[in-house]
C-alpha cells in the first residue's frame, strides 16, 4: 500500500503544479484529486489561507482623487479567509478547501497561514498530461474516454487542414507567390 500511495503522490504532484495547462476542465480534475486524497491519503492537519480582493474602484489604493474609496476606505474590498485540509500522499503534501469564510476571520487549529494563492514549482505539458492520462486511466474511465476523442478528433481536423493547405500550395511555383 505504501507503493502505491508513494505513486500516487508522485502522478498527482505534475497535474497539481499546473491546474490551468490540463486538457480537461479544472472543475473535473479537482473532483478527481479530492477522491485520491480521500481515499488514499493520511490527513496531517489544516492550514489556513486568506485571499485579499483588491478594489476596482480605486485599484488598491484606498483613496480616490483626494477622497477616501467609499467602495473600501482601504484598498481591500474583500477579506476571504478558506480552511485548507493538509494531506500527505507518499512523498507529496496536497491540500484542498475545507470550508470558506467571508464574514469573520476563523479560530481554529492550523499549521501555516497562506498569504494569497499557492504557488507551485511548473512542470513540463508532457509530465502534466502523462500523468493525468494515468491516474484518469484508474480514476475516471468516462472522462479519459472522453478527452481521447476530443483529441482524435482534433487531430482529424488538423490533418484536414494540413491536406488542403498543401493543395494550395501546389498551384504556386514560389513562396512568393503565396496569398497568405
Amino acid at each position: 500500500m505504501k507503493l502505491i500511495k508513494y505513486i500516487l503522490g508522485f502522478l498527482l504532484k505534475f497535474p497539481n503544479s499546473s491546474p490551468d495547462k490540463l486538457p480537461i476542465a479544472q472543475r473535473d480534475f479537482y473532483i478527481l484529486k479530492q477522491k485520491i486524497l480521500k481515499k488514499f491519503g493520511t490527513r496531517i492537519g489544516y492550514d489556513k489561507q486568506k485571499i485579499e480582493t483588491i478594489c476596482v474602484v480605486c485599484n488598491g489604493l484606498g483613496e480616490v482623487g483626494y477622497i477616501t474609496c467609499p467602495n473600501c476606505t482601504s484598498g481591500i474590498w474583500k477579506v476571504t479567509w478558506i480552511k485548507l485540509a493538509v494531506v500527505k500522499l507518499g512523498n507529496e503534501e496536497f491540500h484542498y478547501p475545507r470550508n470558506k469564510f467571508s464574514k469573520f476571520r476563523p479560530t481554529f487549529k492550523y499549521r501555516a497561514l497562506i498569504d494569497g494563492h499557492i504557488e507551485h514549482v511548473k512542470s513540463k505539458n508532457w509530465h502534466v498530461n502523462c500523468s493525468l492520462y494515468v491516474l484518469l486511466a484508474f480514476f475516471n474511465g468516462k472522462l479519459l474516454k472522453k478527452m481521447i476523442s476530443f483529441h482524435l478528433r482534433g487531430f482529424y481536423y488538423y490533418n484536414k487542414f494540413q491536406s488542403l493547405l498543401s493543395r494550395v500550395k501546389c498551384r504556386f511555383t514560389k513562396d512568393s507567390e503565396l496569398p497568405f
